[in-house]
């Protein structure tokens, strides 16, 4: 009969034979780094469905409410984390736009382009495009906010993660209908259905349905109108100073 030897784990140096730490978790037997096995990790973070991103995916589409707040209790195992999820939904959506461009609107008359309201909204404009990755990534903060005042039994940094976890979901379906919808981002209706949607889900109680979607309802009115605030301030600051 084989004997498997003990090894000391190379994290945190506790000596077993199995498969994975029983001290700390850590994969026993860890291969030498080589292109294969670097490739391997990297894919299997994003492919394996009962760990990583499309695990995120899966659930958050089928069980938002039982993933998210399983996360916030503290069960972490194989969930790729909510920053991450946004950061990666985001770049995949502008690889989507980039095969698939939004038209920019035709201008209807010279004089308009003179006007003060023009010129801001154009500035604002560029500015949303040159750095949509540090927009969109402050949105969830932006989100939080009216999440946090409404949905008081959580803090902040609570749904600063759930806000993550949503906008990183509602971005990625939004990019997958972007072939079919040239709107952009930040005014697309689709994209705060699927933000709507997901809070509902999420804060959901089977005895008050209709206040649940009302209340998940005027949170999106209000992230809505922070965003277009923002935007509007970010080319008034850009129009006078710069």
């Amino acid at each position: 009969m084989e004997v498997t030897k003990q090894k000391a784990c190379i994290t945190c140096g506790y000596n077993h034979k199995e498969k994975f730490c029983p001290n700390c978790g850590e994969v026993g037997g860890l291969r030498k780094i080589s292109f294969k096995t670097v490739l391997e990790e990297a894919l299997s973070t994003f492919i394996n469905m009962d760990k990583g991103y499309l695990y995120n995916l899966r659930a958050l589409t089928f069980h938002p409410q039982v993933f998210i707040q399983d996360y916030l209790s503290g069960k972490r195992k194989g969930i790729f984390n909510p920053i991450s999820y946004l950061i990666v939904s985001i770049s995949l959506y502008l690889l989507f736009e980039n095969f698939f461009p939004v038209e920019k609107p035709p201008i209807s008359s010279e004089p308009i382009q003179d006007t003060i309201f023009f010129k801001v909204g154009y500035e604002a404009g560029t500015i949303i495009t040159n750095y949509f990755k540090f927009f969109w990534f402050i949105s969830i903060f932006i989100l939080a906010f009216p999440s946090t005042l409404i949905f008081s039994t959580k803090n902040y940094a609570e749904h600063v993660t759930i806000s993550s976890f949503i906008i990183g979901h509602a971005t990625l379906l939004a990019a997958f209908l972007t072939p079919l919808i040239h709107v952009p981002l930040i005014f697309n209706y689709v994209l705060y259905s699927f933000i709507l949607i997901l809070y509902y889900r999420f804060y959901s109680t089977p005895g008050d349905k209709f206040g649940s979607i009302i209340i998940s309802f005027l949170v999106v009115v209000i992230f809505f109108i922070e965003l277009f605030l923002l935007t509007i301030f970010l080319g008034i600051i850009s129009y006078f100073l710069f």
